[in-house]
């Protein structure tokens, strides 16, 4: 009798060994996810992100209001994004890699929330079925095609609209708590979501399906539907409230789609496709629509077949979490479509809620296996498939990922001495401070919103720097230039000149934190770099018996758009942060002259 009672004990305790197993498994894109972010995230302020700064002078102060919480941008609600940026500057001193790993946490929330929806229907398929659309769901919910919004905090908002969405679903479906429950803990992370980005207000319409299973008998079911509906008016009444069109030229018309239908259509299918369709030799252009169209077609057999063969109670988490993913590109469509069909494949922030459309076909495709073997096929091509544009893509990201962090590290560096940053560079592709906000004038938004965190304290910035006029070589040397014509001349456009040298601070026994070009008297620098961009110095290392010199090369391609139109004296400069020093680098063979001609 003890004997089977053990065993009948063991068996679950094997179960749930298993089943942990499994999960821990299916969390491996999540672990690549997390060295992806901690491998190329620059903590620093991007975009939007710099428009936070006023807020943050608010809160400091004392004058914030509701308002400030509430007031838009662009046609987004960022309310409750706000107010935990806003918890987090002040706890951090506003380390923008702290958004990031908050991003993480509620991706990771999302995942195990739809993996317990799931888990709650297992049932008819076999147990690898389940844990193989468990893994693919993880590549697809951490996959790295979402490279911008995994490395810009500001992209918090997007990602909360998607936790959101999950656990409204798993609360609606949840058999453990009472209708009334359910209902009240869907709506309140609808709300959430809804004032989490524009986007999220669709989330009320993409949980219909699921709201309509809360409660039994037809009459009830008219009443919640109308009681959601409700909420979803007061909610939408609540976001309208002093909503306006921005104004400036950079909104495009809303009404485009319906001006160009095909165009529209062209940009909906590439928005949805775009997630599988980076990184091949094939353009992403071409290849896109053709993935969107596939997976539209896809879902949509999904549904209808698992509607005719009377599972839609099973369906429903399912049909919603694509349908909200379905109604994001919808809405993207609307309000972007004139840009055109590169910024639907070229713009990595919106692969997040279309991801939710390849995770409804996952799981209904793994239901409908049960019942037909051809579905069973269907899945397990769909798997090989997904598995393989997801590696690609991801390849894809890691090289795109690396190029920022080369860029945004960059100019990180330049935001304490912008004082010393010469102003006519800020509208400049090639300007400094360009890569932190790349539209516009990026330097003059920039400028503006480091003085507001240099008040606060979460920026530092310099106004009183020495300027050494240096003859001594030890500190470095001002080596050579090089121009596209080979001589002094240099052509506005694409053209640059290239700089090298080498640079150290042998007072203090390291290297300089920047090497900074400028032109003629100007104490203003139009660029600059780290040192050790250049070739190993050994030769430096030789003259002066000292290791700091090894890395101390430095090579700088000065865009010519960046000089004035004349001849001009370039010079360089060592950065020593500590000291707040710029020490001249010495000529080496006389003045480096340049012309610059139209």
């Amino acid at each position: 009798m003890s004997s089977k009672k053990s065993r009948r004990d063991v068996l679950p305790a094997t179960d749930r060994s298993n089943k942990l197993v499994a999960l821990v498994v299916s969390l491996a894109p999540f672990a690549l996810l997390i060295w992806f972010v901690a491998a190329f995230s620059v903590n620093v302020p991007y975009m939007d992100q710099w428009y936070l700064a006023l807020l943050f002078k608010r809160v400091s102060t004392g004058a914030s209001t509701f308002s400030d919480f509430f007031v838009q941008n662009n046609e987004h609600r960022l309310f409750f994004p706000k107010l935990i940026w806003t918890g987090l500057a002040f706890a951090t001193n506003w380390n923008t890699q702290c958004e990031m790993l908050v991003s993480l946490i509620l991706a990771l929330i999302t995942f195990l929330t739809i993996y317990y929806v799931a888990d709650k229907q297992k049932g008819g398929e076999d147990k690898a079925l389940f844990h193989l659309s468990a893994f693919l769901t993880s590549l697809l919910v951490f996959s790295l095609i979402q490279y911008e919004n995994w490395l810009w905090g500001f992209q918090i908002g997007f990602i909360l609209v998607q936790t959101c969405v999950a656990l409204a679903i798993s609360f609606a479906t949840s058999s453990s708590l009472s209708p009334h429950c359910r209902f009240i803990l869907a709506a309140f992370f609808c709300f959430v979501a809804s004032f989490s980005a524009a986007h999220g207000l669709f989330s009320w319409l993409a949980l219909i399906p699921l709201v309509s299973l809360i409660f039994y008998g037809r009459r009830k079911k008219v009443k919640i539907i109308a009681v959601w509906m409700v909420l979803f008016f007061i909610s939408a009444a609540i976001y309208s409230y002093d909503f306006h069109r921005q104004a400036g030229g950079i909104m495009p018309d809303m009404f485009f789609p319906l001006k160009h239908p095909k165009e529209g259509t062209l940009f909906f299918l590439s928005l949805l496709g775009s997630q599988f369709a980076q990184g091949f030799t094939v353009s992403p252009l071409v290849l896109a629509p053709l993935m969107g169209a596939a997976l539209l077609t896809v879902f949509l057999s999904c549904v209808f077949y698992l509607i005719f063969k009377n599972s839609f109670t099973e369906a429903a988490p399912w049909l919603s979490l694509g349908l909200f993913g379905l109604s994001f590109v919808l809405l993207t469509t609307i309000g972007r479509a004139a840009w055109g069909v590169g910024s639907a494949v070229g713009m990595s922030r919106y692969t997040t809620a279309p991801v939710f459309v390849a995770v409804g076909v996952i799981q209904m495709c793994r239901l409908a296996s049960r019942v037909n073997s051809w579905w069973h096929t269907t899945f397990l091509i769909a798997v090989g498939c997904l598995s393989i544009l997801i590696l690609v893509n991801s390849l894809y990201a890691v090289a795109q990922a690396s190029q920022i962090k080369t860029q945004r590290a960059r100019a990180k560096s330049f935001i304490e001495i912008i004082p010393y940053i010469d102003q006519t560079t800020d509208r400049l592709k090639n300007g400094c401070l360009f890569p932190l906000y790349p539209h516009g004038d990026a330097g003059a938004i920039v400028r503006k919103n480091v003085e507001l965190l240099d008040q606060i304290g979460f920026q530092h910035i310099i106004t009183d720097a020495k300027f050494i006029d240096n003859s001594d070589f030890h500190f470095g040397s001002f080596d050579l230039i090089a121009t596209d014509s080979g001589g002094p001349l240099v052509k506005k456009g694409d053209s640059a000149v290239k700089a090298s040298g080498w640079a150290a601070l042998p007072d203090v026994g390291k290297l300089p934190d920047l090497i900074m070009i400028s032109y003629d008297d100007n104490k203003f620098f139009v660029t600059g770099a780290p040192p050790g961009t250049g070739s190993d110095r050994s030769d430096v290392v030789k003259l002066f018996g000292s290791d700091i010199y090894a890395k101390a090369g430095w090579v700088i391609n000065i865009p010519a758009e960046l000089l004035p139109e004349r001849e001009i004296v370039l010079k360089a400069w060592a950065y020593d942060a500590d000291r707040k020093r710029f020490i001249k680098l010495s000529d080496y063979n006389g003045e480096k002259r340049v012309r610059v001609e139209n």
